[in-house]
């Protein structure tokens, strides 16, 4: 790792990874609370973090500024990511939209959802 004088250190937080497609939370990046959905050399969509929950991947709000387009199948994946159940441990698992909200608000004390 190196740490430039000039430059605030910018972390990552991969959330999780499926499919080719990984989930990540950049420390330094800017509201509304999202993760960046990236599946390499075909996109890099900013997705809002849901505060209620969703029922469907037409509940996802993509943000401008992204790279490429993500098909209609890797939201379908994404979506149900976020409403299951997943083991980050032996003995405890929570929701995909636990583990983001999780992620948003240790990499963002001050904007905390």
């Amino acid at each position: 790792m190196r740490l430039y004088k000039e430059r605030k250190l910018v972390e990552m937080a991969e959330v999780a990874r499926f499919n080719n497609i990984k989930l990540i939370i950049w420390s330094n990046d800017h509201n509304p609370a999202h993760f960046h959905a990236v599946k390499k050399d075909e996109y890099n969509v900013n997705i809002e973090i849901p505060i209620n929950g969703i029922k469907s991947y037409k509940d996802l709000n993509i943000l401008p500024k992204g790279k490429g387009s993500i098909p209609r199948k890797d939201l379908e994946m994404i979506s149900e990511w976020i409403k299951n159940k997943h083991a980050i441990d032996p003995s405890t698992k929570v929701t995909g939209l636990a583990q983001l909200r999780f992620a948003w608000n240790i990499n963002h004390p001050e904007d905390k959802i």
